[in-house]
């Protein structure tokens, strides 16, 4: 029985020491941590510039086994192993500006470089910060929320988190661009944050459009948020139409904005930013400086601008078969059926009438006695025995 026990202990280690494995690699090269946000096109597209620029530059990439980190208990444990694992660099998008503040002084103090993602955090002494522009991508989507909206209506921003920086700047270059060039736009603020899983998600964004249901318009700052709003516009009755500027790109967003479930989607360059990551890692470990803030612009897409091939390479970058036209397979060649012989119908005879084509006589007509005509049963088949 002991022994049992003993043994299921050593399975449930095993069970939990398996999430904290890493992409190993037997090679010397140095080692470099990835722990990003979340499984969005963003960020997939991100690790694919990642793992490029560790191959031009000859690093290997270790990432958590759990690659969806989307908790900040998650992501502190994540860092605590990239630390026991001695990485050379950490790239990491933090969830909120002051979690990962503390294990990432102690990876510091250790020697290793710190490069923040697109979302940046209190902290003073990273190597470098890599991210869009989100306060001027907001300021873009509020352009265009006022041309949709003539300049006048209600809009509804709905914010992700209380402390998110990369989703707080876009929100605030919306609002602050609407209250400079659209006077005409009154603006509300959800008290209600959307959160970072699609299942939060999804249920606050049904709250918000049934609290602000008056609204002309809803800016959603996160890819998350924006997928979801689209969605439950679509199953639900609303007094009269709403327009929907929203951040992020995906298969379906796509398929909304050339629909028109969704009017505006803002993009960036997540490839780039990956990329650019591991060239800055690069740098400062051969001793050049490097910049301590890189910012790539955002662009507007929409129903007009899809057919720019520059909006199409930056969605194909994240969506390579998004504009690939699918061949319909042929319908398979049926040959026409040969035409059927038509049978001869044989030329009708009358009672008397007889063939003489090889001297056959045809058989009479049966007559058979009328109610009128008196005649026996003898008479009867006298007639037919002996036809006229």
């Amino acid at each position: 029985m002991r022994r049992l026990a003993t043994n299921f202990l050593s399975i449930c280690a095993v069970t939990f020491l398996a999430g904290l494995v890493y992409a190993q690699d037997d090679s010397n090269r140095p080692s470099i941590g990835l722990i990003t946000r979340g499984q969005e096109s963003f960020w997939r597209t991100f690790s694919e510039g990642v793992d490029a620029g560790a191959r031009d530059l000859n690093y290997n990439i270790k990432r958590p086994a759990i690659i969806n980190q989307d908790t900040n208990a998650l992501q502190t444990k994540t860092v605590l192993e990239m630390v026991n694992l001695k990485v050379t660099a950490i790239i990491v998008s933090p969830l909120d500006d002051r979690t990962l503040v503390r294990p990432l002084k102690d990876a510091e103090s250790k020697g290793i470089k710190i490069i923040l993602a697109n979302s940046k955090l209190k902290l003073s002494t990273y190597l470098s910060y890599v991210t869009v522009d989100n306060y001027n991508l907001g300021k873009l989507c509020a352009k265009k929320m006022s041309q949709l909206l003539g300049g006048k209506g209600k809009v509804v921003v709905i914010p992700l988190a209380a402390d998110n920086d990369t989703t707080l700047q876009r929100e605030k270059g919306f609002t602050d661009e609407l209250k400079e060039s659209a006077p005409g736009i009154k603006i509300f603020i959800s008290s209600q944050y959307s959160g970072s899983t699609y299942q939060q998600a999804a249920h606050e964004t049904a709250n918000i459009l049934a609290q602000y249901s008056f609204a002309d318009g809803f800016f959603c700052s996160e890819e998350i948020t924006t997928q979801c709003m689209v969605n439950v516009l679509s199953t639900r009755k609303t007094t009269g139409p709403k327009k929907i500027v929203g951040y992020g790109i995906n298969q379906e967003l796509l398929n909304a904005l050339k629909n028109g479930k969704v009017d505006a989607l803002a993009i960036s360059n997540p490839y780039e930013l990956g990329y650019e990551s591991i060239k800055l890692i690069d740098m400062s470990l051969k001793g050049k400086k490097v910049k301590n803030r890189i910012e790539f612009p955002a662009f507007i897409a929409d129903k007009e601008s899809l057919k720019k091939e520059k909006i199409k390479q930056l969605i194909i970058r994240q969506l390579p078969d998004a504009f690939k036209t699918v061949t319909p397979t042929p319908a398979p060649v049926v040959k026409p059926a040969a035409p059927a012989i038509p049978l001869k119908t044989p030329p009708k005879t009358s009672t008397s009438a007889t063939k003489e084509a090889g001297k056959v006589r045809l058989a009479p007509k049966r007559i058979f006695p009328s109610k009128n005509i008196q005649s026996t049963q003898d008479e009867y088949y006298a007639q037919i025995m002996n036809p006229a």
